[in-house]
């Protein structure tokens, strides 16, 4: 395993990671909103 493969996966897993957190923060914010209305 290479320096280079090594920090290709962690560049995908790191954009993996803010991707979901965005969805996640979303979703919640939806809901919030939908609970308060």
């Amino acid at each position: 395993m290479s320096c280079l493969a090594v920090q290709e996966n962690v560049s995908k897993l790191r954009l993996v990671v803010f991707c979901a957190l965005s969805l996640i923060l979303k979703i919640f914010s939806d809901y919030e909103f939908n609970t308060d209305s």
